[in-house]
């Protein structure tokens, strides 16, 4: 007889739910298409929770599930498929934009979806191919701007908090700074060290019996004791002669105890070099120990104020201090953060304000509210980014520094909404990045400001300036619009390389790859002028390209006439932030053109060029290097 066996179908509910709990959505779809019994099992809630739940991570306030386990009236189902359906809208958004004329528009809709998209964002960044390189790109601007979003958003919501909590908030909206530029910056985290150095501190105050025999906290003079221990946590073992000379941790105890508490100060220094932006970060400043005052004052207030300590900063002239104690008190002492944690009366202080040829007023010692320390932070880092110092930051190209200028702008307009000097520097930096309609939001904002008399003299924005500032956008916009659709076809004989095509500068060596080309000079005469065009062998009636510079040697992209540039077989594949803004990757030597560049450049996209023909082109860079040496050593143009 033969044995009775049990299909795959009949199978009881509970072991086909876990069998399909394992499949991915799609599958799970393909399953409710195979019988009644399986379309039963598979369109269960709880079953499409799990694939939810497995597939995307983040949820937010708009989501009927956020935050529980089993929530109530909600179709996990269609929720899915609504999740879906953002994710290939995200992709598509990605994908257009590579037409410069969509991208901004693209970009703001990214935004607009917010933590809806991330997860999608976060894959695209990291998808795999040679080709995949413009998706990349794309993808991780979005991120960067969902994320310098919610950065903005996160700085509205702390400066909702009422006055003397925001004070105990300082070093969260300076974190709020810092994330702009370290996107994965985990602010909780941070949050957390410096709580851990609170509990360092609370066990030295305990310990230290001249602090319990003042009374503490309580009294000016136990406070006063605080801050000595504070400033010997953030500063190290201190030796000033307004704190009485060399201070213990507290009272008699042995070397190897006070050895492992030296060991957990920060020991942080404020350093005079201004234009550092790290400096300005207060992540980078806890793992380097070494930041600017402002820095260094912040985490100094935000440790004693987790303490209970009523440490306040202080915009001194010139330098930025802290202080504990109530104004004009015996007690009251300021915190010189550039000295080591040097202590100071109030007549010690006015000592120096004179002694700097300034007039003595009390305001230059009273305490400053949160914002007005949130905004100098921006300000210095704006100037910083703008004039490209510190670090790599002057290597940077303009547009690219102006990408770190814009969301700063962005956060000092959260503060500020109605500060016209601000929104007006943000009108310039759209305008470099060809963000034309965001810019000419901005100015029409601007001219109704002006009849709203937020406008001073000293401001130096007049209606008329800002009505030729909006003209003069709607002229580029067009200018922009004609620019990034007008096709090069028929491509000229005299042309001689292709967009993708990977070159090396005659005379200054730098590799690059080409990403445009004018038949013949295109820029304005001051280009002439300064590259000194006209001292070229052939002038400025030859071929120009449009050339990414490799970073490693200039981080830029330039115009070089046709006799400066050779072919450079081998040196790929190069390094620069926009390559995937032009290009799809790079493949058997050399970068293959998004739709943009291959709509307007149609005859310089090739599968694989022609071996003889790149001999060819080889051999003419060699005639022409013979043939303009002399030529060369005489001139210094690009």
């Amino acid at each position: 007889m033969a044995a009775s066996r049990t299909t795959f179908p009949q199978f009881p509910e509970e072991i086909l739910a876990k069998v399909f709990s394992q499949l991915s959505m799609e599958d799970l779809l393909q399953a409710t298409a195979v019988c009644k019994a399986w379309q039963h099992v598979a369109c269960s809630e709880i079953l499409w929770e799990i694939i939810c739940r497995r597939r995307w991570r983040l949820w937010t306030s708009t989501d009927a599930s956020a935050g529980t386990s089993k929530p109530t009236a909600c179709n996990w189902q269609k929720l899915c498929q609504q999740r879906v359906e953002l994710d290939t809208l995200a992709r598509n958004l990605v994908a257009e934009m590579a037409w410069p004329l969509k991208r901004h528009s693209c970009l703001r809709q990214l935004v607009d979806l917010g933590d809806h998209v991330i997860e999608e964002l976060e894959r695209l960044t990291s998808i795999q191919g040679d080709l995949q390189e413009g998706t990349r790109y794309f993808a991780s601007v979005a991120l960067e701007r969902i994320n310098q979003k919610n950065c903005v958003k996160a700085m509205k919501e702390l400066l909702a908090t009422p006055l003397p909590k925001l004070e105990d908030s300082l070093a969260r909206g300076a974190l709020i700074i810092a994330k702009l530029r370290y996107q994965d910056l985990d602010i909780k985290a941070i949050e957390s060290k410096l709580d851990d150095w609170k509990d360092i501190l609370l066990q030295r105050l305990r310990m230290d019996t001249e602090f319990t025999r003042l009374g503490g906290l309580e009294t000016p003079s136990g406070a006063l004791v605080g801050l000595k221990q504070l400033n010997i946590l953030i500063f190290g073992k201190l030796g000033c002669p307004s704190q009485g000379g060399h201070t213990t941790l507290h009272g008699q105890q042995d070397d190897a105890l006070q050895e492992s508490q030296e060991r957990q100060n920060l020991t942080l220094r404020a350093s005079r070099d201004y234009y550092n932006p790290s400096y300005f970060y207060i992540n980078e400043v806890l793992d380097s120990r070494k930041g600017a005052e402002i820095s260094v004052a912040i985490i100094h207030s935000a440790i004693g104020r987790r303490c209970d300590l009523p440490v306040q900063m202080v915009a001194f002239p010139m330098h930025y201090v802290t202080k504990v104690g109530e104004e004009g008190s015996p007690d009251e002492r300021f915190v010189s953060v550039s000295e080591s944690g040097r202590l100071l009366q109030r007549s010690e202080c006015i000592d120096l304000i004179q002694s700097m040829g300034l007039e003595y007023e009390p305001k230059r010692l009273a305490p400053v509210p949160p914002p007005t320390v949130f905004i100098a932070i921006c300000d210095n880092l704006i100037a910083m980014y703008s004039q490209g110092d510190g670090e790599q930051d002057a290597r940077r190209p303009s547009k690219e520094r102006q990408k770190m200028v814009l969301p700063l702008l962005d956060l000092l307009l959260a503060i500020k909404p109605d500060d016209c000097p601000y929104r007006f520097k943000r009108v310039k930096v759209l305008l470099e990045m060809s963000d034309f309609e965001a810019a000419i939001g901005d100015l029409e904002e601007l001219l109704k400001l002006t009849d709203k008399a937020h406008v001073s003299a000293e401001d130096g924005i007049s209606r008329a300036l800002l009505q030729q500032y909006l003209q003069n956008a709607k002229e580029k916009r067009e200018f922009h619009a004609a620019w990034s659709s007008a096709r090069k076809t028929p491509r000229p004989k005299n042309v001689l390389y292709k967009i993708g095509t990977i070159v090396t500068h005659v005379r200054l060596q730098y590799p690059g790859v080409i990403f445009g080309w004018d038949e013949e000079f295109s820029l304005d005469e001051e280009w002439i002028t300064i590259m000194k065009i006209d001292q070229l062998h052939y002038g400025r009636n030859q071929p120009f390209y449009r050339v990414l510079v490799d970073q490693n040697y200039r981080s830029t992209s330039t115009y070089v006439a046709q006799e400066n540039v050779k072919l450079a077989p081998g040196t790929g594949p190069l390094v620069h932030e926009e390559l995937g803004m032009h290009f799809l990757g790079y493949r058997d030597g050399r970068y293959i053109p998004n739709d943009h560049l291959s709509y307007l450049y149609p005859e310089d996209v090739v599968e694989q060029e022609d071996e003889s023909q790149s001999r060819d082109l080889r051999e003419m860079d060699r005639q022409r290097e013979r043939e303009a040496d002399g030529h060369l050593q005489h001139s210094t143009p690009q």
